[in-house]
C-alpha cells in the first residue's frame, strides 16, 4: 500500500487563482493519494479504509465518505491478482484531525488478520504554508 501527500487530479478544486496579463496560475485543492496492488496468487476484498490519529489514550478518525474512490471501484471491492485499487483523501481535512501522533491510512482486507497500516508524519504549520 502506498499513501502519497500533495497529489492533484484534473479534477481537483480550484482553491485560488491568480490572473497575469497572459496566463492565468490556479492553486489545485492537496489530496492524499492511496493506492493498493494485489500482488498475491488469489483475489481479496478491500472492505474498508479509514485515518486515525491517536488522542487521549483512545483514536479519532474519518472513513466512509472521506475517501473518494477512483474508477467507480466502490467498497468493498474484489481485488484480483495484478489489479490496482486506489483512492483520494482530503489532505487538509486528514491533517487537521485532533491528535498528536502521525496519520494513519488503515485499509482492511480480506486476506488480513489486522488491517494494512501506512504511516504520515504530520507536517508542522510551516510546512504546511509551503504547499
Amino acid at each position: 500500500m502506498t499513501a502519497n501527500p500533495n497529489a492533484w487530479y484534473s479534477d481537483s478544486e480550484v482553491v485560488s487563482e491568480t490572473k497575469f496579463e497572459d496566463a492565468i496560475s490556479r492553486k489545485l485543492k492537496p489530496y492524499i493519494h492511496i493506492e493498493l496492488t494485489n500482488i498475491g496468487t488469489m483475489p481479496t476484498t478491500i472492505m474498508c479504509i479509514e485515518a486515525v490519529r491517536p488522542w487521549k489514550g483512545g483514536q479519532v478518525g474519518q472513513s466512509g465518505p472521506g475517501f473518494q474512490e477512483h474508477f467507480g471501484k466502490k467498497l468493498p471491492h474484489v481485488l484480483y491478482p495484478g489489479e490496482v485499487w486506489s483512492c483520494r483523501a482530503d489532505q487538509k481535512q486528514l491533517y487537521n484531525l485532533p491528535g498528536d501522533g502521525p496519520l494513519e491510512i488503515k485499509v482492511v482486507a480480506s486476506h488480513k488478520i489486522r488491517p494494512l497500516v501506512k504511516k504520515l508524519k504530520i507536517p508542522t504549520e510551516s510546512d504546511r504554508r509551503r504547499t
